[in-house]
């Protein structure tokens, strides 16, 4: 029997080498390993067609350029698999119109859902004379364990029939099916269905991204699905010789019900991560974590997810093309149990994870992206006047400058050699409204942060030697807000503000920043909670400053729970003094 993901793309439908419980089917640089057997766009086989009142009362969306399907769950977001979607080009969405002719909508921002073979999808605003259906949907709230033994009834455009020797054949008619769920496999989050004896009512390649509702909740999207063969010694003859598609998989949305169903409500906006290809035995989304990813926002790279490996190999990938800086950059990041480490990135694109003399096995063991950005060049950026024998650009990198982009200071460059720690002053229109701290790499990745006042003064402090700044400083990565509109999000559990900064996040172009900072007595780590608009779809983890130049970090959770975390032995720097500011996330 063969394993298929149901995509017809470019034009080939991969065929999956791995069995049921394998990883998700990804996107782009995600797509599954295996063989091409078939071509074109398919439907589901057998069930009843779908009129055209239907597609616009259920909000059944033709995705293009692969020829998968989708949902809307909003008259501006569609739901589809994430290897039906192109993160490097424009993808479509239609729908016909009352007469049966299709309206098309560009997506504007796509984001894979969490590691998952899920994606929701941002459309461009409506046009003069539209008739775009206005559908809002919520995904099923219920354990899907529970589901096993009911009906779920599907919807997709795939192949539908089998026309020996020819293979699968039919194309771009939607059709619906009801099959009873046989079984939920956990670990690949899919939903079973069988077929019948004669291989019809069941999916294949083309209905990919296609919704199963339950008493009109999403409960799942087509993702794969498996078949016999009688003859599988070649793809070709595999093709030709079909007998039925035994079994059909659709992934279960229930993981990020809460994720998806509040994406239409965020204010700020959303941003499209691009997933990036992981090399030298490095791996992705360890401790339920995201995928690694990058957004491009203006001149500004931000990378999202984490990694690991086994391995010794530092360099863990390459960005691609129009991701890459003018100049080495090193940005700080946190490593396993909250210990210090580094990411450098040359010109080239080549990422290098670094730890700061500790351990390696503390990156083997955990890498966060997240809170991780850099300005690909000097675009936009206005060169600081460093004062107190401060130099610019040591170890390649580039001169110190700020760029302010959508109300967000920016800094880049590195600096070293100076006889005080006061390097330079930010220009007017360059100042934070309060003072903020936030941490910086010094040389050999050793703790610092840079200390921003409102008449923009920057102070460097290094966690050991201040020859460590000297040596060193990168300003790479450090960024805060000059605007208001943040949302104020009150401590808990103990924790209490520090000074007259109250905690508060703001989505600024789908980065959710983080303002403020706190301190508690106690040893409660949760400290405050997100809304739902602003959490995100997995943990995350971002550095941030504590007392004395000690780095800790912030996990952020599904549910929207913001807990602060220090090294071993560092707990009263939490305690002390925790910064939230310049930190972030990508939604």
């Amino acid at each position: 029997m063969k394993t298929f993901a149901l995509l017809a793309r470019s034009p080939l439908v991969k065929l999956l080498a791995a069995g049921l419980a394998a990883a998700s089917a990804g996107c782009a640089e995600h797509e599954p390993e295996g063989e091409d057997i078939a071509e074109a766009t398919e439907e589901i086989i057998g069930g009843s067609a779908v009129d055209v009142a239907t597609r616009r009362t259920l909000g059944l969306v033709d995705v293009n350029p692969s020829g998968c399907s989708g949902s809307l769950i909003a008259q501006d977001w569609v739901l589809t698999a994430a290897h039906c979607l192109d993160f490097t080009t424009i993808n479509t969405f239609s729908i016909p119109r009352a007469d049966g002719i299709l309206e098309p909508r560009v997506g504007v921002a796509m984001e894979q859902v969490g590691p998952a073979d899920i994606a929701i999808v941002k459309l461009e605003p409506l046009g003069g004379g539209s008739q775009w259906p206005n559908v809002t949907r919520e995904m099923h709230a219920g354990d899907p364990e529970d589901l096993v033994g009911e009906d779920i009834t599907c919807y997709g455009r795939g192949y539908t029939g089998y026309d020996t020797p020819d293979g699968l054949t039919g194309y771009g008619e939607w059709r619906t099916l009801t099959r009873e769920v046989s079984s939920f496999d956990a670990p690949s989050g899919l939903l079973i269905t069988e077929s019948n004896n004669d291989g019809t009512e069941t999916l294949a390649p083309g209905d990919s991204g296609g919704g199963c509702f339950v008493d009109g909740e999403t409960v799942a999207i087509a993702e794969r699905g498996g078949w016999d063969c009688t003859n599988d010694t070649t793809p070709d003859t595999c093709k030709a010789t079909i007998t039925k598609i035994h079994w059909a998989g659709w992934r279960s949305t229930a993981e990020f019900k809460e994720y998806i169903d509040h994406a239409p409500l965020r204010p700020g906006g959303t941003a499209t991560f691009r997933p990036l290809t992981l090399e030298n035995g490095w791996t992705g989304h360890p401790y339920s974590t995201n995928d690694p990813s990058a957004a491009k926002i203006a001149n500004t790279v931000h990378l999202r997810g984490a990694i690991a490996t086994s391995g010794l190999n530092q360099v863990a990938f390459v960005l691609p093309n129009g991701f890459r800086p003018s100049s080495d950059v090193y940005v700080p990041t946190t490593l396993c149990n909250a210990t210090k480490g580094r990411l450098q990135i040359t010109p080239a694109g080549t990422v290098i994870v670094m730890t700061d003399g500790g351990p390696w096995s503390n990156a083997q063991c955990f890498t966060s992206l997240e809170g991780i950005s850099f300005a690909i060049d000097n675009t936009g950026a206005t060169n600081l006047s460093l004062a107190n024998g401060w130099s610019n650009s040591p170890y390649g990198t580039r001169p110190a400058a700020a760029r302010v982009d959508n109300g967000v200071v920016r800094l880049q460059g590195a600096i070293a050699n100076g006889s005080s720690s006061y390097p330079f002053t930010l220009p007017v229109g360059s100042r934070p409204l309060t003072t903020q701290y936030i941490p910086v790499d010094l040389c050999n990745a050793a703790k610092g942060r840079l200390i921003i006042y409102t008449n923009g003064t920057v102070d460097i402090q290094a966690y050991g030697s201040f020859s460590d700044a000297q040596c060193f400083t990168s300003l790479e990565g450090v960024s805060f807000d000059t605007g208001g509109g943040y949302l104020a999000t009150w401590p808990q559990n103990g924790w209490t503000l520090y000074g007259t900064s109250a905690p508060a996040v703001k989505n600024v172009d789908g980065i959710v920043r983080f303002t403020g900072a706190i301190q508690t007595s106690g040893a409660n780590p949760w400290a405050f909670t997100l809304p739902p608009e602003y959490a995100p779809a997995t943990s995350v983890y971002i550095p941030v400053d504590l007392c004395g130049s000690e780095q800790g970090r912030l996990h952020v959770f599904p549910s929207g729970q913001v807990h602060v975390e220090a090294p071993a032995g560092a707990w009263w720097a939490a305690q002390c003094f925790t910064s939230l500011d310049g930190a972030w996330f990508g939604l």
